[in-house]
């Protein structure tokens, strides 16, 4: 899950396999309409449940959606909106990489403190070996393939800005809006077989209980505007509204 732009609960790489999802929201807006307009989709999935094969011993993760509005500012230019809800495990850690690019990525709104060593395994977990889980099991998976770890509080605007190595200045810029205290990490990581090579530059918005914290059930909203645009930037401000 964690390498697919998506959300991983208590950083469980198992979730059941007989699960199927479905659309519970499809807008596709009017395509005959010369006007900007507005296409949205929601898709849900229980992907955690401790009732089906695979799924024993993992969180049991009540709600799983994802939500996606692609906005049109006019005939060129757009933005998207994705809202990621979940309710149920104690951790969550959605995953964002953009496309290769030999060029640093810029962050906004976060000052991050640097993890020595290790990889997003751990501090004492060295790259790509084996280590043993919160549960004592023998893990090897996406976290000990994720190194230059960073950490930090993420301001009520916070940004992470992949630029592309192209003719026409290419960017691609994820705009979080945090509902609630959550934590950004970064990471660099690419495909195990070649290390060194187009590796990735990783953003992972984190959420969790606090350790002593009762048994409950950990509920997050991730918000994040993805903003595609050439040389300059066309939104001027985000920012979140009250709603009753």
């Amino acid at each position: 899950l964690l390498t697919h732009n998506t959300v991983a609960v208590d950083r469980n790489e198992a979730p059941c396999s007989t699960v199927i999802g479905s659309i519970t929201v499809w807008a596709p807006g009017d395509s005959d309409s010369e006007l900007p307009g507005v296409q949205v989709m929601e898709a849900s999935k229980r992907p955690y449940r401790i009732h089906e094969p695979r799924g024993e011993k993992g969180p049991d993760v009540t709600d799983y959606r994802r939500m996606v509005a692609l906005v049109d500012i006019d005939a060129e230019r757009w933005y998207a909106v994705d809202i990621f809800r979940i309710t149920g495990g104690r951790d969550h850690m959605p995953s964002w990489h953009g496309g290769y690019t030999p060029n640093p990525t810029s962050v906004e709104g976060v000052d991050f403190t640097r993890q020595e060593k290790g990889t997003l395994a751990g501090e004492d977990v060295e790259y790509g070996a084996h280590y043993k889980g919160p549960d004592g099991t023998d893990r090897w998976d996406p976290y000990c393939y994720l190194r230059d770890v960073a950490r930090g509080t993420m301001a009520p605007e916070t940004s992470v800005d992949f630029a592309y190595d192209t003719v026409d200045n290419l960017h691609l810029r994820l705009n979080f809006v945090p509902v609630d205290e959550t934590e950004l990490i970064t990471a660099r990581g690419g495909a195990p077989i070649a290390p060194d090579k187009e590796v990735l530059q990783w953003a992972i918005p984190h959420r969790a209980l606090a350790p002593d914290a009762d048994d409950g059930a950990l509920k997050s909203q991730f918000v994040t505007v993805l903003e595609a645009y050439t040389g300059k930037r066309f939104l001027g401000a985000i920012r979140r509204l009250p709603a009753e």
